[in-house]
């Protein structure tokens, strides 16, 4: 190696480059500490011999006169020590993120400055790890700042960072090279380092940030709200003073365009915006997380924080934010999704501003994104994309989400446009409640002429709610609200069929709400429930089953003591919730008079459903008779005539009578029912409603029952 480039040389590596001067110039003094002091040791151990290591740090002081003299005298050193005196360079503007600025912004003195330069070295030069353990002497090749004392010439200048509270700590430049979990107190000999991504950034300021911080492409405005976009613009500039973290929370519903708010907030305030995606490794490693940050404070970054938890099309809302709290000392700028209250659960409220509320699109809003997301997409038709931004109350990024979806399948039609919708954004209820399979189509539903009529007339309202919301202007007056009906009747009469043959008649989802899981002693956890299920149902066009509806449903009380006011309150909550509903709310109950009357103002329909009368008993029991069966021998007229029972309790006498004629045809491949089956089966169906029919009612078969009777 020349002596030219070996007098330009930053590390012990050759050829290292190091792009900016300054962190050159600091980067090279720490090598050239590094050898001088190398050139002592071998001196010391040549004249008292090699098992000295422990008498360095007990000599200093005797030895300080001697060990000046070597750098004087000594040939090598005296190299060393002239190339120590040289100046270091002044960049008057440095670039944002070189050295020079840090040290500027952090205010460091000279012996911060080394101290920054020997992390660098040992972040940046492989071959420094092995000359830094043989100076200080330890286990391990990071520097500590006892090494950076012994090195430096003025050692006093090196106490104030033996303080946690320095910049340099709290700025997440240095970091403890402690493992996980260990004491955070800054020690002497402690190792230190500097994140390679803050190294490289320090030592080339032209780079650029980490891979992990993405660029999105936004496209064009899509959400309304400008207003509240440049108020918190300007609480943005308002704060930008703050030395430490600043938090704007992003509140939205699920599928709101974050992106796009967060980089029209970049754009008012001057700032670049990138996503970072935040996983469980970095939930749980602040350390990685703050190097992270601190290079977009190098940048002049702000950060839209993406939890990975969630899909795509929607951060995790849910997850605490304490580990925020951590990095407080950063002053960047943070954009957080959160729900539509804003609520950041654990962090620290002096760094949170208020929260920037994304408005939900509305119906016009939401076709204008359909059509400029399906614009290449001739097969679906113009009346389909309005059905869809009816039934599918989705933001923004849930549309580009499921036309992503839609563009990449097989067939593109209307159906397979419902079906991106549903797979984008599935409800989650968790134990809330259970989806449904309708077991019945609406033609099994056997109803009176009104009732059927009636059956029609809730599905047509269903089918052009969106034409007389949006179309002929409903929908401002009744807050775009859906459609809530009542089905009471004796039990038995049909409301579960009822329920399911609309849900396949609408081909809507359907869940029947588990009360056992929503209804909760404490105070306050009944109303969290109802809102989860709702606001989950409120996406899409979902149908909400609620059997037993006077058990949640209950008139409200006079108040006598807090558990009437409370359970009046979650009655209230649940009226006002039930009347924002999108969806189809079904109620059913076999005690109307128990539900509160403030509920009939908000129920377009009101299904009484009686006890079926003779013909439709007959219908009925045709019905019952499970496909592949024979029946040809039962008297469905005498059945239905002679025996006033609900449907329920027919489905049920017609299962008892297979079940018992299952054992005598064990194998037959044409399997049969029989009159005697079916009437053993009514014995016992009546026996257990404790009616006693007289003899004449079971006609030709009276004998058979006394049979029965006798055993």
């Amino acid at each position: 190696m020349s002596a030219e480039l070996q007098e330009t040389q930053a590390g012990f590596v050759p050829d290292l480059r190091i792009d900016d001067p300054i962190a050159r110039y600091w980067v090279r003094a720490a090598m050239l500490h590094l050898r001088r002091e190398v050139c002592w040791r071998w001196h010391v151990a040549q004249a008292r011999g090699p098992d000295t290591a422990a008498s360095f740090t007990l000599d200093l002081v005797r030895n300080v006169g001697s060990k000046a003299d070597f750098f004087r005298e000594d040939t090598t050193a005296a190299y060393l020590t002239q190339h120590l005196s040289e100046t270091p360079p002044v960049d008057r503007i440095p670039a944002r993120g070189s050295f020079g600025w840090l040290a500027r912004e952090l205010q460091l003195d000279a012996g911060g400055c080394f101290v920054l330069g020997l992390g660098l070295l040992a972040a940046l030069d492989h071959g420094a790890g092995p000359v830094i353990a043989e100076c200080s002497a330890r286990r391990g090749n990071a520097p500590t700042l006892a090494l950076a004392q012994l090195l430096w010439d003025r050692p006093t200048e090196i106490v104030p960072l033996a303080d946690a509270g320095h910049t340099l700590w709290r700025r997440g430049i240095l970091q403890s090279s402690a493992p996980a979990g260990s004491s955070c107190v800054v020690e002497w000999e402690g190792g230190f380092c500097v994140a390679p991504v803050i190294a490289r950034m320090i030592a080339f300021p032209e780079s650029d940030l980490p891979a992990l911080f993405e660029s999105f492409n936004t496209g064009p405005p899509s959400m309304p709200g400008s207003t509240e976009i440049i108020a918190g613009a300007a609480r943005l500039r308002t704060c930008a003073t703050r030395d430490c973290l600043r938090i704007l929370p992003l509140a939205g519903a699920f599928g709101a365009d974050f992106e796009a708010t967060a980089a029209q907030l970049g754009r008012l305030t001057g700032c670049q915006v990138r996503r970072l995606h935040i996983n469980t490794a970095l939930r749980t490693n602040p350390i990685q997380l703050r190097a992270l940050l601190a290079s977009a404070w190098f940048r002049q970054t702000s950060v839209l924080l993406w939890d990975d938890v969630r899909p795509s099309h929607g951060p995790d809302i849910s997850a605490p934010q304490s580990y925020l709290n951590e990095l407080r000392d950063l002053p960047v700028t943070l954009f957080v999704a959160t729900d539509e209250s804003g609520a950041m659960p654990g962090l620290a409220e002096d760094l949170k501003l208020p929260a920037l509320e994304i408005a939900r699109l509305t119906y016009h809003e939401r076709l204008e994104n359909w059509r400029r997301e399906l614009l290449s997409e001739p097969a679906i038709p113009p009346h389909a994309l309005e059905e869809c931004a009816r039934r599918f109350r989705f933001e923004p990024m849930s549309i580009r989400a499921a036309a992503a979806w839609l563009r990449e399948a097989p067939v593109r039609n209307e159906r397979t446009l419902v079906e991106a919708c549903r797979v984008t954004a599935p409800i989650e209820v968790g134990g809330l409640a259970e989806r449904v399979v309708p077991r019945f189509t609406a033609n099994e539903l056997v109803l009176a002429p009104p009732l059927k009529r009636q059956f029609d007339e809730i599905a047509r309202s269903m089918e052009f709610l969106g034409d007389v919301h949006y179309r002929w202007g409903t929908g401002r007056a009744w807050n775009e609200s859906g459609i809530s009906i009542l089905l009471c009747g004796p039990p038995g009469c049909g409301k579960n069929m009822f329920a399911e043959s609309l849900a396949s008649r609408l081909d809507l989802p359907m869940y029947r709400i588990d009360l056992s899981q929503v209804a909760n002693k404490y105070v306050g956890e009944t109303e969290k429930n109802l809102k989860r299920l709702f606001d989950a149902a409120d996406v899409t066009d979902t149908i909400l089953f609620f059997d037993e509806a006077d058990a949640i449903f209950g008139k409200r009380i006079d108040v006598r003591d807090a558990h009437d006011r409370y359970a009046n309150l979650e009655v209230s909550y649940l009226l006002a919730r039930m009347e924002r509903f999108k969806g189809l709310a079904i109620l059913a109950t076999n005690r109307r008079k128990d539900l509160d009357e403030a509920f009939l103002r908000r129920l377009r329909a009101v299904v009484e459903l009686p006890l079926p009368e003779s013909a439709q008993r007959t219908q009925i029991w045709r019905s019952t008779v499970p496909e592949g069966v024979d029946g040809t021998a039962l008297d469905f007229e005498f059945l239905g005539r002679n025996f006033n029972l609900a449907g329920g309790h027919i489905r049920s006498a017609m299962l008892n009578a297979c079940l018992l004629s299952a054992a005598s045809q064990r194998g037959s491949a044409h399997p049969r029912l029989t009159m005697e089956a079916v009437i053993a089966a009514l014995k016992r169906e009546l026996e257990k409603l404790k009616r006693s029919p007289s003899p004449a009612q079971f006609g030709p078969f009276a004998d058979f029952v006394k049979e029965l009777d006798r055993g």
